[in-house]
Formats: structure tokens, C-alpha cells, sequence
């Protein structure tokens, strides 16, 4: 046999010395999707016997709609979350920021008082050294 044919009869030189690791691998993965068909199977029996196979059928579709809708609110209720969070953050930079500018607004305002109380002092000094 030539190398090329050693390459594409390679999977076959083991034949004789029982199932390679792949088929191993493949094996579980159908024995694993064997028994999800039979529990699934399973499901639907249960739910055809309990209510009928057309109602049930339909109490299946429910369900399933149902539970893309649950989905679809968690992911709301997590994206509403975050902005309630962030808004939140926000309201308090903002009133922080305007405490913070009212606070600068009083001390301007005390040091206008306190220079023109200064003015007026000044200004009865001067009156009691004309009189």
C-alpha cells in the first residue's frame, strides 16, 4: 500500500482491537440523545393522557410560550435594574454637585457680608475721626 492509501484507510487499522476512543465517544453521545427522546416521549405521553392529545398538544405550546416569556422578562426586569442603579448613581452625583455649589454660593455670600461690614466700619471710623 502506498502512504496516501495508509491515510485514508488509517481509521480501519485498528478494526480487530475493539472500538477506538471515538466510537466510545460517539456511543455515549447517542446513548445520552436515546434517553432525552425517551424522556421527552415520555413528557408528552403524560401530558396526552392527562388532557387529551390536541389539548395537550396546546397546554405544551402554552407552556413553551410561556416560558420565552418568562425569559424575555427576566432579561427586562435585569436591563431595568441596571438603569434604576445607574439613574440612581446619578441623582446622587447631581445632588452632591449642587450641595456643593450651594455651599460655594454661601461662602461667597459671607465673605460680600464680611467686606462690607468691614466697608462699614471703615466708614465710622473715618465719621468719628471728622467729628
Amino acid at each position: 500500500m502506498a502512504e496516501s492509501d495508509d491515510l485514508l484507510y488509517g481509521d480501519f487499522a485498528d478494526m480487530g482491537q475493539g472500538p477506538s476512543a471515538r466510537e466510545k465517544e460517539l456511543e455515549k453521545e447517542v446513548d445520552r440523545l436515546k434517553a432525552l427522546l425517551q424522556k421527552a416521549v415520555a413528557q408528552l405521553k403524560k401530558v396526552k393522557a392527562t388532557t387529551g392529545s390536541e389539548e395537550g398538544l396546546k397546554n405544551a405550546e402554552r407552556m413553551s410560550a410561556l416560558e420565552k416569556a418568562v425569559i424575555a422578562l427576566k432579561a427586562k426586569n435585569t436591563q431595568l435594574e441596571k438603569n434604576i442603579s445607574s439613574l440612581y448613581r446619578t441623582a446622587q452625583a447631581e445632588i452632591e454637585r449642587k450641595n456643593k455649589q450651594i455651599d460655594e454660593l454661601r461662602r461667597g455670600k459671607r465673605e460680600m457680608q464680611g467686606d462690607s461690614d468691614r466697608g462699614d466700619s471703615r466708614k465710622e471710623r473715618k465719621q468719628a475721626r471728622v467729628e
